[in-house]
Formats: C-alpha cells, sequence, structure tokens
C-alpha cells in the first residue's frame, strides 16, 4: 500500500504513477486523502466562515500555487483509478489563536509576504477577532476529507 497525506496535488502523476506500477504487486493499493476549507460552528460560525473566505479568495488568493486547486476540488479531478470510499471529516474545537496559528501555515501567506513584503496576517487576524467574539471562546472547526482509494491490477 502506498499512501499520501495532503501531498498528491504535488505530485508529477505520470511519473508518480509509472513508478508505483513499477514498485507495486499485483492488485496493491493506493490511499491518498485531503483536506478542503473549513467551516465553523452555527453560532457566528457564518461570519468566520466569511472572514476567513475573503482572506483565502481575495486577499492572498492570487498566491496560491496552481496545484492547489486539486486540493479544492477534493482530488476529484486527479486522474485515479477509483474504489468507493465513505465520507469523513475532522472536527476540532480551535480558540481564536489556533485559527489564526493554522492560516499562518499557508503557503500563500508566504508568498504573498515574499512577493508583496507585506504580512497580510494582521489585518487578517483584526477581521477574525471582530466576528469571533472572546478571543478564548473555542469554536467547533470542521475540514471535509476525501479519501481517494485505488488499485493497480
Amino acid at each position: 500500500m502506498i499512501t499520501i497525506a495532503q501531498a498528491l496535488h504535488w505530485f508529477n502523476f505520470d511519473h508518480f504513477y509509472q513508478e508505483a506500477k513499477r514498485v507495486l504487486k499485483m492488485r496493491c493499493i493506493i490511499a491518498a486523502w485531503t483536506y478542503s476549507f473549513l467551516s465553523a460552528s452555527p453560532l457566528l460560525g457564518k461570519l468566520v466562515e466569511q472572514c476567513v473566505s475573503d482572506f483565502y479568495h481575495h486577499v492572498i488568493g492570487p498566491y496560491w500555487p496552481k496545484q492547489r486547486l486539486w486540493v479544492d476540488e477534493l482530488y476529484e479531478t486527479i486522474p485515479f483509478l477509483e474504489q468507493d470510499t465513505p465520507s469523513f471529516s475532522l472536527e476540532l474545537s480551535w480558540d481564536l489563536q489556533s485559527v489564526i496559528g493554522y492560516i499562518s501555515s499557508w503557503s500563500a501567506v508566504a508568498e504573498y509576504q515574499k512577493i508583496t513584503g507585506v504580512d497580510p496576517l494582521p489585518d487578517f487576524a483584526e477581521n477574525l477577532r471582530r466576528v469571533w467574539g472572546k478571543k478564548e471562546k473555542p469554536r467547533e472547526m470542521k475540514w471535509p476529507l476525501a479519501l481517494r482509494v485505488g488499485t493497480f491490477l
């Protein structure tokens, strides 16, 4: 079995599949998973989601690598010999600082800083603070997980 966690979108698919076919035995499995855009708990959740979405799409949107599109599409458009898989999600209770820390790890944030010389996080963090409420109050966050599983015959 080959497993790929939140990385298949970086691969050269032709080379990867060729190498996988070379090293795998008959009927071996490849499993790849990714997660997409977060959603927040219903109480003020839509305001939090809108704040994050505006930052994601309008501030740092042009700085995402082109491969990010596959993540946004939950890997559905990556060529893959697939079997049916169940639906999953990742659910966490995060405070304001945890969400800001997570978003600060996005590659488009670093690319934005590199190209513009400006850190986009302070303005984003301030906007998020306004809609969050008490900063220490945790909110339920949820990410849909996509699992692609296939075999080579």
